[in-house]
């Protein structure tokens, strides 16, 4: 981040800064959050509209890991919402599925049926496995705690599917 602010490198700046963010809140360890949001304001300034929304990805992500649901949704939001903008469905779904995660983990199941709904539609129209087989996941702990058992364990066996087809048997233990 200090090579490039001596560099005068916004954009590469910006993005030091949103890693060393996310590596610190996955860590567990303080996060500079006004630097993030200066990164931010950084994107903007520059009219790097991807970098802004992987950013707000970031701080929903460095939120959720703190543990700050309710901004993490926020963050998400956000990010999903300036992928559209800029026709990225890929990272619009990605942003849905996140916050879908973080609104079951709350409990406001009737907050995600329609956001997650489409983002796994937009994600098997870009056969994108490896973040489908995530929201089909969430849809399946969608239906897990609406009660409905077979919905979920036809969901959770759908994602499963998808990792051993990827061979990503580490998120297989999550399914």
């Amino acid at each position: 981040t200090e090579e490039a602010r001596r560099a005068g490198d916004a954009v590469t700046e910006a993005r030091a800064c949103s890693m060393s963010a996310v590596n610190a809140a996955a860590a567990g360890l303080p996060w500079d959050e006004g630097g993030v949001r200066a990164a931010l304001d950084m994107f903007a300034d520059v009219g790097d509209h991807k970098g802004r929304l992987r950013l707000s990805n970031a701080l929903g992500m460095c939120s959720y890991f703190e543990g700050k649901w309710d901004a993490a949704v926020r963050h998400y939001a956000v990010a999903e919402q300036a992928a559209r903008q800029i026709g990225r469905d890929f990272d619009a779904a990605g942003g849905a599925a996140n916050r879908a995660e973080v609104l079951v983990q709350q409990g406001k199941v009737d907050e995600v049926v329609t956001a997650i709904t489409e983002a796994i539609r937009a994600l098997a129209a870009l056969d994108a496995r490896s973040l489908l087989s995530f929201a089909v996941t969430i849809a399946g702990r969608v239906a897990l705690a609406r009660g409905d058992y077979e919905e979920a364990t036809t969901k959770l066996g759908e994602a499963r599917a998808l990792c051993v087809e990827m061979g990503e048997r580490e998120d297989m233990i999550f399914v």
